[in-house]
């Protein structure tokens, strides 16, 4: 499995030679045998748009939820490539992650402001 650091350098050279390729197709766009250089100014415009559209986020906010014991810090030690994640019962923490450091944060939850927090992590 691709850790996502090397998921996002992948995703960018992709990026990269799409640009490439849409700068090849920009060039060739004068062309007037038929109508070449019509379909290569179309298809630019459009790989265009799609790259305007395909921007990476910085950060990304993710929440493993599931039962007791069901392997989450696993999960998430597996997906990031590396051990971040205590594997040991722990049940209220938040983990910040970053690929460079890990901070945690312990929270209680309390029944009547369980709705408006679950509510507040979705938004």
């Amino acid at each position: 499995m691709k850790s996502p650091k090397r998921l996002r350098s992948d995703i960018q050279t992709l990026t990269m030679h799409l640009g490439q390729v849409r700068d090849a197709l920009v060039r060739r766009s004068s062309e007037p045998q038929a109508q070449i250089g019509k379909e290569c100014q179309r298809a630019s415009e459009a790989l265009g748009e799609i790259l305007k559209t395909q921007d990476l986020p910085e950060d990304y906010k993710v929440a493993v939820v599931g039962r007791f014991k069901a392997g989450k810090s696993s999960f998430v030690n597996e997906l990031l490539g590396a051990r971040l994640a205590g594997e040991d019962s722990c049940r209220r923490q938040l983990f910040d992650l970053s690929d460079d450091m890990a901070t945690k944060l312990d929270i209680e939850f309390y029944q009547d402001a369980r709705d408006a927090l679950l509510k507040a992590l979705v938004d």
